[in-house]
């Protein structure tokens, strides 16, 4: 049953990452923008989601390595 739940989840974030940002783009045909990026691009979300998932791995190895023990 938590396999399942993470597999919801993923596909859930999955789908945020990629239908979200397509839906908030402006659809008029107005004269492109040349500055560049400006703001949070979704690269930046990508690479902290990344961090916070890496961190939050390594730390729950941690607390349940060793059968159980917590690992210092």
């Amino acid at each position: 049953m938590l396999r399942l739940k993470h597999v919801l989840l993923m596909t859930a974030l999955l789908v945020c990452l990629t239908a979200l940002p397509v839906l908030a783009q402006d659809t008029t045909t107005a004269a492109p923008d040349t500055s560049g990026p400006t703001g949070i691009t979704t690269l930046v979300i990508l690479a902290g989601l990344g961090a916070m998932f890496a961190v939050g791995g390594l730390i729950y190895m941690k607390e349940n390595g060793k059968n159980g023990k917590e690992v210092d």
